[in-house]
């Protein structure tokens, strides 16, 4: 709701010709990053109790890395099948056209549009999650920082490649 008034605000006073309340564009992008990362949390601790009600123990994590890569694989399969569903909707909803009817469509747009960030979110940090447990399993705690940043800076690169990748066929797809 606060990210839905904040862009209302911003929208208003943007028609008449002023600026919007200092810091308020800031709200729906700081919106999107709590319940992006409100997901993953849940969805990350989820998978921590579902790991303890398997035995998995942190020394021996190779009885867990079947389980990691099924429950993540499950995440993303789960996140394609919302994303294609509801992607069509975070763009556009027209049910009418009074003003709270008008009102309805841009929250409703809005929510699922956090939805979407939500599941994006949850499955990059699941993906990280299993990767950086199976990678650091053997690794000295001399050598986890360096390539915490590395590693850091590749994942970057790589989800920016592939977010520039999936912008340009969702623009060929459009008619």
């Amino acid at each position: 709701l606060v990210k839905h008034l904040a862009e209302d605000h911003i929208e208003k006073r943007e028609e008449r010709g002023l600026k919007p309340m200092r810091g308020t564009n800031l709200v729906p992008s700081i919106s999107n990053m709590i319940i992006g990362w409100s997901a993953a949390n849940a969805a990350g601790q989820l998978m921590t109790e579902m790991q303890e009600a398997r035995g998995c123990q942190n020394d021996e994590y190779a009885p867990c890395l079947g389980f990691n890569v099924v429950y993540l694989l499950a995440w993303v399969a789960a996140a394609a099948l919302f994303i294609a569903a509801v992607k069509p909707y975070v763009e556009e909803i027209e049910w009418g056209d009074t003003a709270l009817i008008d009102w309805l469509e841009d929250y409703s747009e809005d929510m699922l549009a956090m939805l979407v960030r939500a599941f994006t979110v949850t499955v990059m940090c699941l993906a990280m999650r299993v990767l950086s447990e199976y990678i650091y399993d053997d690794v000295g705690e001399d050598a986890i920082f360096r390539f915490n940043i590395l590693f850091a800076g590749f994942m970057t690169l790589v989800g920016s490649v592939i977010s520039v990748s999936l912008e340009k066929m969702e623009l060929n797809l459009m008619p």
